[in-house]
């Protein structure tokens, strides 16, 4: 109930026409304890969703997973890169609607031995998903890019639950 109380007023504010930065941001606890572990819960542009996604990628020690429509923000690229340079698996596949993007790091991220497969239909994956160390499962509505932190209207949950994280990486492995 809480975590609904929180996207709750968050509608309101937009259905009240705020939007973005007119935002206010809701001052209220944004951590939650759940059997086995916590779900944050974050909302762009408020809340410095890519430094938290950020410090979650620094501290990662066996994989990141990443089925995603998305990659342009730079500093979450370069924190995949180092996490990658560390020695943690990381593999990425994003959707063939943005290849030609402007800003888009695949060829960045292909240049440093990042396994990154392409989806052959665009359109096909619209996930914003990482899935790290059997320990975090990050996911909402926000793309990885400068506009999904800073411009748009997004949600980010950060789960950290063990089982709900093989789950979904169970059903990833079966991409």
């Amino acid at each position: 109930p809480e975590i609904a109380e929180l996207y709750s007023k968050e509608f309101e504010q937009m259905l009240s026409g705020k939007f973005h930065s007119a935002k206010s941001r809701n001052t209220g606890k944004h951590k939650f304890y759940i059997e086995g572990g916590t779900i944050e819960v974050l909302f762009s542009p408020k809340y410095n969703t890519a430094s938290r996604i950020i410090q979650i990628i620094n501290n990662s020690k066996k994989y990141i997973y990443i089925p995603t429509f998305l990659i342009t923000h730079r500093q979450i690229t370069e924190a995949l890169i180092n996490a990658h340079k560390r020695g943690v698996d990381v593999k990425i596949i994003m959707d063939a609607a943005n290849v030609a993007t402007t800003h888009i790091k695949y060829q960045q991220i292909r240049e440093q031995g990042i396994p990154l497969k392409i989806e052959n239909y665009a359109g096909k994956l619209h996930s914003k998903t990482m899935i790290i160390d059997d320990e975090y499962l990050i996911t909402g509505s926000m793309n990885f890019s400068n506009s999904g932190e800073n411009k748009n209207d997004e949600n980010l949950l950060i789960i950290k639950n063990s089982t709900i994280v093989k789950s979904y990486k169970r059903s990833e492995e079966r991409r």
